[in-house]
């Protein structure tokens, strides 16, 4: 597992590979992370890197962030059932369209592939339009926080990338990786 190795001031001093017996020297803890390195300071539970970088940059890291919804998972109640999906960018006009068909048609099904459980979904009408509906709000919400930290990069409001990854304001809407609320 990636670990930092973090010394007595909170400082990473090394990133690891460490197996499930290593023990860190005295004087050091280690802490599971994939995303820490050399230089951070390891804060309440989290790592910061000390580097403050340039507007431009900050801007560049949201636009990455916004771009950054190649799949992302969804949880949509249609007809009494819950469903859970992690929805690709490239099915979502497909999703539409047949979302649209099913507006008209209460019999149009498809079957959606599931990767958490490498099987298919079977989507019946009532399923496609709150899929539908539900990527609209996924994408809606994710526009609508990137312009947010955008205005606030310029404001002065963040300054870290650690804050463009979790902005004051509000959540960024869950990546494929994260759990759905």
């Amino acid at each position: 597992m990636r670990s930092a190795l973090v010394n007595k001031d909170g400082v990473v001093e090394n990133v690891i590979i460490a197996g499930p017996g290593y023990k860190p020297p005295e004087g050091y803890k280690l802490v599971q992370s994939e995303r820490a390195g050399i230089g951070h300071q390891h804060i309440n539970g989290e790592f910061v890197d000390p580097y403050r970088p340039s507007k431009e940059g900050l801007l560049a890291h949201a636009e990455s962030r916004h771009r950054d919804i190649e799949y992302f998972p969804l949880r949509i109640n249609a007809g009494g059932k819950k469903i859970s999906l992690t929805v690709f960018q490239h099915d979502i006009r497909y999703i539409e369209i047949m979302a649209a068909r099913a507006k008209v048609d209460s019999k149009t099904t498809i079957n959606y592939p599931n990767p958490k459980t490498g099987e298919f979904v079977r989507l019946n009408a009532a399923a496609l339009i709150a899929l539908d509906e539900a990527i609209t709000s996924y994408l809606v919400e994710h526009k609508m926080l990137y312009g947010e930290v955008v205005a606030a990069i310029h404001a002065g409001e963040i300054t870290k990338d650690s804050e463009v990854d979790h902005p004051p304001m509000r959540s960024w809407p869950p990546r494929h990786d994260e759990p759905v609320a």
